[in-house]
């Protein structure tokens, strides 16, 4: 710096500037060229930064090649109010007038190490931060704008697929660990409508908050706060899940958002029934008499039909043959493991040798020796005992078999996923007794409450999670009705309505609920012939 008469001079390898100084004058016009000369990248038009939502800072430049002392250095953004983004003052940060939305995020880079340097490092960016920054120094009155930052934060997403009727689905987002113990969680999603997905910390109000379409059906790690590991999984995903879900971070006055696109893929063609092609088209090639002999003795049998929940059903067989009256008769069931479903032997049953599945189930005929009627009565027949059954006479040396083929019929409902309920009913001929208790089940995949019903009274909540909030009973007309919102592809299955009283079971049937893909033509689904579009009414004997 050099002083020449009245003029005071700076020099740099960018120019020189000359500022004319009158000492009479108090105000010292002479500070507007202060505080610094700029180096010639500052000359420059506005500067782009982008980066992605979810990163841990992003710094705003902006240098000098000096500041005098006495001088006050503001990064704002002149779109919000207040305008100011960061305040610094002779080497220390005041921020009385910041804006609340960047509270604890910004930091000056400026030090003794570099004094010139003015840069803003703004932590944890998020798409609302994207905008127009400027830098400015200023001494008293006096202000210079430096520099203009355009920041453009972008949102980064994920995309994770999932095949239909996949079990869960894990939706990611991560956070540096460890993360502090006030740290909030919230999944949400905007369309079709905002909805809460899931919120962590799990309060009892805070579940309250959550949608109905993932009540039950949410879950997060216990130890994310440890992990940073702040994923969630969805259970059961459907084609009305898929959408973009948003995971807010909540944490110390932070946030940090992450997207995630969710899309459901048609099933491909599973790996484990490829293999089965594979080894069933082996067995044909490798055994076709044996195939030849399946076809011709377990297709062309007599079939006997019979409607689940009836009384019982005959499974016919007559032999003309002179019976000795140590001979033996063996139903079973044909299958991987054969099953025995009734012996007879030495002129008594023997209860203990047979399947437990058909315990106290099955009866023969009384003197089959002089009848020669060795027909089998199997009671409350229901669909899992359709099937092969065979019949097998040792009479001496002599053997004979027959076989009989069980179809028990299930009525159906079709649903189409994305119909808003959909209604399973049985008609009864007698209304039930006041204090019957109606009681809606699953046995597959795994054995499920639906839902519970005291004819003239309320019951304690033992529905299980999946059909919570979905399901109401109402008894009209002798006509007991389940109503299930939002069927899902998950819901198809058979339903077992059971109706009884202290302990004892006055009826119980079987309803198939068939729920289609909306996504699939009417080509690609089986229609059976026997559906009926309308809900079908199902008899109860009287009780």
């Amino acid at each position: 710096m050099w002083v020449c008469g009245s003029g005071l001079y700076w020099g740099t390898g960018s120019g020189w500037f000359r500022a004319v100084w009158c000492l009479s004058s108090q105000k010292m016009k002479l500070l507007l060229l202060f505080l610094a000369v700029l180096d010639g990248s500052q000359r420059a038009p506005a500067v782009q930064v982008e980066v992605y939502e979810g990163a841990r800072s992003v710094l705003l430049p902006c240098r000098v090649s000096f500041v005098l002392e006495d001088t006050t250095v503001m990064w704002d953004r002149y779109d919000l109010s207040p305008t100011t983004v960061h305040q610094w003052y002779e080497g220390r940060d005041e921020l009385d007038n910041q804006n609340q939305r960047f509270s604890g995020r910004t930091a000056m880079a400026s030090g003794e190490a570099e004094p010139g340097d003015l840069s803003l490092s703004l932590r944890n960016p998020q798409a609302s931060d994207s905008g127009n920054y400027s830098c400015v120094i200023s001494k008293r009155k006096e202000q210079l704008r430096l520099r203009n930052i355009q920041l453009k934060v972008k949102v980064s997403k994920v995309e994770v697929k999932v095949e239909q009727g996949s079990q869960s689905v894990q939706l990611p987002c991560e956070s540096p660990p460890p993360l502090p113990k006030g740290t909030r969680v919230e999944w949400t999603r905007s369309d079709p409508k905002p909805m809460i997905v899931h919120v962590f910390p799990n309060s009892s109000d805070r579940r309250q908050q959550q949608d109905e379409q993932f009540c039950s059906r949410t879950e997060m790690k216990a130890d994310l706060l440890r992990s940073g590991d702040l994923g969630v999984t969805l259970r059961f995903p459907t084609e009305r899940d898929s959408g973009e879900y948003v995971c807010s971070v909540y944490r110390e006055g932070d946030v940090l958002r992450q997207k995630v696109e969710l899309r459901l893929v048609k099933e491909k063609f599973p790996a484990w029934a490829t293999v089965l092609m594979v080894l069933l088209g082996l067995g044909l090639v490798a055994g076709g008499g044996s195939a030849l002999y399946l076809w011709q003795n377990f297709t062309k049998v007599p079939k006997v039909e019979v409607s689940a929940g009836a009384d019982s059903v005959l499974l016919p067989f007559r032999t003309s043959s002179n019976l000795s009256p140590d001979f033996t008769v063996a139903w079973t069931r044909f299958g991987l493991r054969p099953m025995v479903v009734h012996l007879y032997q030495n002129q008594k049953d023997w209860p203990d040798k047979q399947n437990h599945v058909y315990a106290n189930r099955t009866k023969m005929t009384e003197e089959p020796v002089q009848t020669g009627d060795l027909s089998l009565t199997l009671k409350q027949p229901q669909p899992h005992d359709s099937g092969f059954y065979t019949c097998t006479i040792n009479n001496g040396r002599a053997q004979q078999k027959t076989h009989v083929r069980l179809q028990v019929r299930v009525p159906h409902v079709v649903a189409v996923e994305g119909d808003e309920s959909v209604v399973l009913s049985c008609r009864t001929k007698v209304q039930p007794p006041h204090d019957a208790l109606v009681e809606w089940t699953r046995s597959e995949p795994w054995p499920m409450i639906v839902h519970t019903h005291q004819i003239d009274s309320s019951l304690p909540d033992k529905l299980d999670w999946f059909y919570r909030n979905r399901t109401t009973v109402k008894l009209e007309n002798k006509v007991l009705s389940l109503t299930l919102k939002d069927p899902t592809l998950f819901d198809a299955g058979t339903y077992i309505c059971t109706v009884s009283r202290a302990g004892r079971v006055l009826m119980t049937r079987n309803i198939l609920l068939n729920v289609k893909d909306p996504t699939l033509s009417q080509d690609d689904e089986s229609n059976p012939a026997d559906i009926s579009s309308a809900t079908p009414l199902i008899a109860m004997e009287a009780v």
